[in-house]
């Protein structure tokens, strides 16, 4: 379950706190969180979703090691991508072997790089559509640096705190402070 404490709401700057529950099924997890809808507008769904982040407690299925693809499927098989990767002889879940989530409407993954540093691949299988927010490779030591003096506390903690796939901040704030935000919405 993904539950938002709002450190500085007027900076529209947020903390996951994540908190693991028991196992369910994926009928369960639906049934359990089919109860709103994002609107259909992307306009407006971006706009509710700010005005609402540091309100909503929705559930995220994180890190199921799993896929929906047949592991002998030869056409976009996530399991067997022709890599450099495949010469790794350890399984490094969710990066040598492929992951399943389950968002809901309002459930955020926080800014992050992927693990080791490598690219991902995402595929959304069903349901609404998704929105992304990036930041190019050319800014991100001015993103940690940012984020960092807007969360001084949370660097002077761990000064690696955005590894720790924990802190949601608005766009606006980062473009605000001179950081360009690439914005992609993938549909199904």
């Amino acid at each position: 379950m993904t539950v938002f404490a709002n450190f500085q709401p007027q900076l529209s700057l947020y903390f996951a706190g994540l908190r693991a529950l028991k196992p369910m099924t994926v009928k369960s997890f639906r049934q359990k969180t089919n109860t709103s809808k994002a609107p259909t507008d992307e306009a407006t769904a971006e706009l509710e979703y700010w005005a609402s982040v540091g309100d909503s407690k929705p559930l995220y299925g994180a890190d199921v090691d799993a896929s929906l693809l047949h592991k002998d499927s030869e056409s976009f098989n996530l399991r067997n991508l022709g890599t450099i990767l495949d010469l790794e002889e350890k399984t490094i879940l969710g990066v040598t072997t492929p992951y399943l989530y389950f968002g809901t409407w309002l459930s955020t993954f926080p800014w992050h790089v992927e693990d080791k540093n490598l690219y991902s691949i995402n595929f959304l299988h069903q349901g609404e559509a998704k929105f992304w927010y990036g930041v190019s490779a050319g800014f991100g030591k001015r993103f940690e640096q940012v984020v960092s003096k807007l969360l001084p506390d949370q660097h002077e903690n761990c000064a690696a705190f955005l590894r720790h796939k924990s802190t949601v901040v608005a766009p606006e704030i980062l473009e605000a402070r001179g950081i360009p935000v690439v914005r992609a919405c993938q549909r199904q």
